[in-house]
């Protein structure tokens, strides 16, 4: 599996990975609910994410435009900064939840949802996320990791009804 993975990183190259995806789906399927689930190598999208915002970074960095990382989060200056990008992100946040129309105090239904916007908002989030966890030294794979762990936290907690 872990070569099905490397090859797909090859995709661009014009070598064809859909059958190691089918695999991987399939075995994805098959898994039954306490099994284990599959572990991805670094190859994985979230890892391109994480370095496609680095990169974008280093643009800022380069023109002056931020600092260096990752940040001494126990430093006044770094914990600064992490707040700033954090209230960004949310600041991207709220501007999704303002795109759904429908409030409790309203009798008619807002169905003219502008969708792509709602997306291109959460995309804009999801940046300022990776920036923070790039800021703070939190790598994909540390990130990965640590949801999983917490995942299997809260599903515990919801199975013995908490």
């Amino acid at each position: 599996m872990k070569d099905a993975f490397r090859a797909a990183n090859y995709a661009e190259d014009g070598i064809d990975v859909s059958a190691a995806v089918k695999e991987m789906r399939k075995n994805m399927m098959d898994q039954t609910p306490d099994a284990p689930m599959m572990t991805f190598p670094e190859s994985d999208r979230l890892s391109d994410m994480f370095r496609r915002q680095e990169e974008f970074m280093r643009v800022l960095k380069d023109a002056d435009k931020m600092p260096e990382w990752p940040i001494d989060i126990t430093s006044k200056f770094g914990q600064r900064h992490i707040k700033e990008v954090n209230a960004n992100m949310v600041a991207e946040l709220f501007e999704a939840m303002y795109i759904l129309k429908n409030r409790p105090h309203r009798f008619t239904d807002h169905t003219d949802v502008d969708f792509g916007h709602f997306k291109e908002e959460l995309g804009d989030a999801l940046a300022f996320f990776m920036e923070l966890c790039i800021m703070a030294g939190i790598s994909a794979d540390e990130l990965y990791e640590e949801y999983c762990r917490k995942n299997q936290i809260v599903k515990q907690r919801a199975q013995e009804g908490y």
